[in-house]
Order: structure tokens, then C-alpha cells, then sequence
């Protein structure tokens, strides 16, 4: 297990786009504009509850919200439905360099990708994550829920722990229980869930900035 040996890292909080029924006030669009209000200038993208019109209503947002502020998303959670064209234009407009999947074996690629992009997309370890589901792409997006919830399975922990054997790390993502009673929200101002909220912590690599914290969705 090879993790990333960089002397600053920061704390991106994300927008999330996934809403569910217990988690029914989650507006990615207003979370977008949040990002202005509260001068937030990087941050991560979570497109997995987008559909593909969806996804290009997201980008004409942020295209045109780039004219009042400026930002970077240097990490998006991906589908695997994305067209080619959708991850050079998030490269190319928002300077993304880092993505992740869920691995191919639980939602597969959809679209052949270039060598360029695979070797950005970092695979989620979600339940079962065996080293053939690596194969081929930058290595592992840690995910520090999901481990937690094998680490008292032995059999799956160890089959976990031999597919991180060799591989690199980037962008693990942690979740942290939201306040009591507090109201989920959304956007970056709130939480998207009730009981949990995510950041993705960004080695501060290919460009990044001071360490920086923010209050997550």
C-alpha cells in the first residue's frame, strides 16, 4: 500500500448530487452557488445521482457560473455511464485530475476510456474489492466508511487489505456524524444527510494549494 508522499494535503468538501428518501432536501444546484457565497475555490463533485441530461445541465451551470467566481474541481466522483467528452471537458474546464468509480464488476464502464483518463480514476473500495478490479486504472480511492464496515469481517477485511498490496492511494474520502438534530440541507452550507456527512481529503499534489478546511456536505 503506497500512500502519497506530499508535505501539504487539504480538505475538500463536496457537492453531492445523490438525494434519497431520507435525505429529500439535498440542491446541488444551490449548492453551487454556495461556493460563491462562501468564497470556496476548490472543492470536490459528487455527479453519482446525476442522470446524462442532468449532468449537462450541472456543466452549463458551472461554465457559467465561472464568470462571477472563479473555482477548481480537482476531484469528481464519476459514473460509469460518462461519456469521454464529459471527463475532458471536466479536465479541461475545471482542471480536474483525479476521479473515481465504483468498481467495474458492480457498475461497469459504459464507454471506452483513453489511457489518460484511466490512469486518473481511482476505483472505491467498496464491499469486496478484489485486486482484478484495479487492474488497469490509477489504484484506490479509500474510502474510509466502507473500510470501517469490513474491518470485524475477517475474510473480507483480509481480501481487502491484499488488493491495497502494491497499488496507490488517492483522494480517500471520510465521513463524520452530522450534529444532533441538525437539518439536513444540502448543498456546502449543510449536510446531505441526516446522520453522515463526506469530505475528500486531496493530496496536495499536480498544483494544489495551502491546506485548507471547509464545512461539508
Amino acid at each position: 500500500m503506497h500512500l502519497p508522499t506530499t508535505k501539504k494535503s487539504e480538505v475538500l468538501c463536496p457537492i453531492a448530487t445523490a438525494t434519497s428518501k431520507s435525505d429529500p432536501h439535498l440542491d446541488w444546484r444551490a449548492a453551487i452557488q454556495d461556493t460563491a457565497q462562501l468564497d470556496i475555490k476548490r472543492f470536490a463533485l459528487f455527479l453519482t445521482g446525476l442522470k446524462p441530461a442532468e449532468r449537462k445541465e450541472c456543466y452549463r451551470l458551472f461554465l457559467s457560473h465561472r464568470l462571477r467566481h472563479e473555482f477548481e474541481i480537482p476531484f469528481v466522483h464519476a459514473c460509469g455511464d460518462m461519456q469521454p467528452d464529459e471527463y475532458r471537458l471536466i479536465m479541461d474546464e475545471f482542471n480536474a485530475n483525479r476521479f473515481n468509480l465504483h468498481r467495474s464488476s458492480q457498475r461497469p464502464i459504459e464507454h471506452p476510456l483513453s489511457p489518460e483518463v484511466l490512469s486518473r480514476i481511482y476505483i472505491e473500495n467498496a464491499w469486496r474489492l478484489e485486486a482484478s478490479d484495479l487492474a488497469g486504472f490509477a489504484g484506490i480511492c479509500l474510502d474510509f466508511s466502507h473500510m470501517e464496515a469490513v474491518m470485524y469481517e475477517e475474510k473480507t477485511y483480509y481480501q481487502f487489505s491484499r488488493a491495497c498490496s502494491n497499488v496507490s492511494l488517492s483522494a480517500p474520502t471520510t465521513s463524520a456524524p452530522s450534529s444532533p438534530g441538525r437539518k439536513p440541507t444540502g448543498g456546502v452550507t449543510g449536510t446531505s444527510c441526516p446522520s453522515r456527512t463526506t469530505s475528500t481529503i486531496l493530496p496536495a499534489s499536480r498544483g494544489a494549494t495551502s491546506p485548507s478546511t471547509s464545512p461539508s456536505n
